[in-house]
């Protein structure tokens, strides 16, 4: 009779376990936004080659960044907020980069409702050497909102 009890006690804390996990999920935002700060290291017009969260026929020719401007700054909306990524890429003259951006949650029996994390990498992909970085500069805790620095030398 002792043994029955243990199992059902167990019993009962993996359903509550589950049961919190079922309604942390449900809570769970629906989209995931995203602030990017274009820093202009380049002394060159920049101009947005290509975005995953584009049309494919979409006019880039409008998003482009002064040499004059040192920052500028871009809000996405990715409609995943659990697990999602989004690529671009800058040109100024023959250098260009390419950024990404990516959140994931992994769940866990400890963390029933943790925040996603975040990440952000660059990579020089023209013709002519650049200088490329990307970081998550706020937002690391939140599951509904983020901002990543990319800068362009």
């Amino acid at each position: 009779m002792h043994s029955k009890i243990r199992i059902s006690v167990k019993a009962m804390t993996a359903t509550a376990l589950l049961s919190a996990a079922t309604g942390a999920s449900a809570a769970y935002p629906k989209s995931m936004e995203v602030g990017i700060e274009l820093w202009n290291h380049a002394n060159t017009e920049l101009a947005l080659a290509s975005a995953s969260w584009m049309p494919k026929n979409a006019d880039l020719s409008v998003y482009t960044v002064p040499a004059n401007v040192r920052t500028s700054a871009a809000q996405i909306v990715l409609n995943n907020a659990r697990n999602d990524s989004a690529t671009f890429r800058l040109r100024g003259g023959d250098k260009t980069c390419e950024f990404k951006l990516a959140h994931e949650v992994t769940f866990s029996w400890i963390s029933i409702n943790p925040a996603p994390q975040k990440s952000a990498s660059a990579a020089s992909v023209g013709k002519v050497a650049a200088e490329c970085g990307a970081s998550v500069v706020s937002g690391a805790d939140s599951m509904k909102t983020y901002t990543v620095r990319f800068v362009m030398k």
